[in-house]
């Protein structure tokens, strides 16, 4: 069976990233699908002239549930069922107190990272079942391991909910086949905390055991693992990605 790998927020740090990992597999039988929002510029860098018959970038607003539709129809139309989806869509990482919630943002970001990842796991998971195989990695935060971060109640109430899509999907497709699994990274050092000031960033670092942030390369191959057959049976699992014990 072909793997056809869906990636959604494809344009990220993460995304090129684990584009560029998939790139250097050497295997015959992929396609990849690389969503972004406004601009496909970096997963073009990433690809330049590599293997470009296999990559298709489609265009789509996350936060717009029609959007999202068309994007759905696009790859249905393709005939490219996905057997592997990723998803690294989120809006950039943001500080506030419970006071200054904006309930329009929260419900912006939660249409972003779980209502439209709903409506693709529901169009394309069932075929996985039907093939008896798949695999799903959503991104979450470390936030979700302990205790959160202070004001950060926006941010943690999405990841939660997202957390809460993860283990129902891997409860109700277990036995089809496909693996459903979480990564939940401390603070990684990419353009999403770009808003995020200095002395936050680096009292993150020395909060962590290993006295700095992560990279992207400290996050990738756990991704490529839980994307491999080597994961059978890992389901369910929100892997703490922080250095900091659970």
């Amino acid at each position: 069976m072909d793997k056809v790998y869906l990636i959604l927020g494809a344009s990220s740090d993460l995304g090129c990233a684990l584009i560029e990992n998939i790139l250097k597999k050497d295997e015959s039988d992929y396609r990849i699908i690389a969503h972004y929002h406004s601009t496909d510029e970096n997963i073009k860098s990433v690809i330049r002239d590599r293997k470009k018959n296999r990559i298709e970038t489609i265009q789509s607003d996350l936060s717009d549930i029609e959007s999202t539709k068309r994007f759905i129809d696009q790859i249905s139309t393709s005939g490219l069922y996905p057997s592997h989806i990723i998803n690294f869509s989120a809006s950039a990482y943001k500080f506030n107190r419970l006071g200054e919630m904006d309930i329009e943002r929260l419900n912006r970001d939660m249409t972003i990272q779980v209502y439209s990842f709903v409506m693709i796991c529901r169009a394309f998971i069932p075929h996985m079942a039907k093939e008896k195989y798949g695999r799903v990695v959503a991104i979450l935060s470390a936030a979700t391991k302990g205790v959160p971060p202070k004001n950060t109640t926006e941010y943690t109430t999405v990841k939660y909910a997202l957390l809460g899509l993860v283990k129902s999907l891997a409860a109700d497709y277990g036995d089809c086949g496909i693996n459903v699994n979480a990564v939940s990274p401390g603070m990684i050092e990419t353009k999403f905390i770009k808003n995020i000031g200095r002395k936050i960033k680096e009292f993150a670092a020395e909060k962590n055991p290993q006295h700095r942030n992560l990279n992207v390369d400290d996050v990738i191959p756990i991704i490529m693992f839980l994307l491999s057959e080597k994961c059978q049976f890992m389901n369910g699992t929100n892997v703490n990605l922080s250095g900091i014990p659970d």
